[in-house]
């Protein structure tokens, strides 16, 4: 038995199994009998089992040929459905687009994207996840999602990756309502140089834009708590285990809390929408970074 089956000799096997007849079949297949009889024995001489049972110019199908007429049937069903399938995720009017954004962009900035881009292209689904910067950047180069928003991150380690910006955040400080400097309004990097933080883990993207606002590694504070959630940081400083950075954003439940400024100097961080560099980009993929790119609004970056 050959370890490779001709898929060409598979097709003419189920037209001449359908028709039970070769004279129909190489009609049907716009091929010679004679071409089609050759192709038929090459195949059963492949397979090492008789497919037909000839009786004078009628045939009929043997109990194996039986066998093979079912499955190449339903191979073949599956590959004509997934060529429809591809066929209409190629379409620039259908197809699916995977997304994934740091925790912070899902209060405000995705679900208006989310919502703007379906207004126009309803028939694109759109698949949103959320995740640390880290995880969306190693979905990037994967290929599990076609586009990431994050925060800041090394280019350098990631040298595939294309980014653009697309949101400027304030940072700011927050403090417990019963701290020293609750009542503030605005406050200096000096005067809270002694105190106490909650930080960010590695693999965020803010603890990067951070350390980049301050000029200095955000470790030369005293950090005794670092978590990898903006939510989680406002729950330790609400504790009263320490302030902290944190960017100006409505997905921060602030109870409880007092948000100061920072003055001198002004921090801010960036936000970027990221993809892969010369990965195939389908027509909805490309169509979606068209929207999202184009409709930035002017002073958010």
């Amino acid at each position: 038995m050959s370890e490779t089956i001709n898929w060409q000799y598979l097709k003419y096997f189920e037209e001449v199994a359908k028709e039970e007849h070769f004279t129909r079949a190489a009609n049907t297949l716009h091929i010679t009998q004679s071409a089609l009889s050759k192709s038929i024995d090459n195949l059963e001489q492949d397979l090492g089992f008789p497919l037909f049972e000839r009786e004078g110019r009628n045939i009929k199908l043997t109990k194996y040929g039986q066998i093979l007429a079912n499955s190449v049937a339903n191979a073949t069903k599956e590959i004509e459905d997934s060529i429809v399938t591809i066929r209409n995720l190629l379409s620039p009017d259908n197809g699916i687009v995977s997304f994934s954004s740091i925790f912070s962009m899902g209060a405000h900035f995705m679900p208006n994207i989310i919502k703007q881009f379906s207004s126009r292209h309803s028939r694109i689904k759109l698949n949103y996840y959320q995740a640390s910067t880290a995880d969306i950047l190693e979905d990037v180069m994967t290929g599990r999602i076609e586009f990431g928003f994050t925060g800041e991150f090394n280019l350098s380690r990631y040298p595939m990756i294309d980014r653009e910006p697309v949101l400027i955040e304030e940072l700011v400080v927050i403090v417990p309502v019963d701290h020293p400097l609750a009542d503030r309004k605005t406050i200096s990097i000096d005067e809270i140089r002694d105190e106490t933080f909650v930080g960010y883990t590695d693999n965020t993207g803010i603890i990067h834009s951070i350390t980049r606002a301050l000029g200095i590694p955000f470790s030369a504070f005293k950090v005794n708590y670092s978590a990898n959630e903006d939510n989680t940081v406002a729950g330790l400083v609400r504790a009263g285990l320490g302030i902290a950075f944190v960017a100006d954003n409505p997905a921060i439940f602030l109870e409880g809390l007092r948000v100061l400024r920072v003055t001198n100097p002004r921090l801010t961080r960036t936000l970027y929408m990221c993809w892969k560099r010369d990965n195939y980009m389908t027509p909805a993929a490309k169509l979606f970074k068209y929207y999202v790119l184009s409709n930035i609004v002017p002073g958010q970056i």
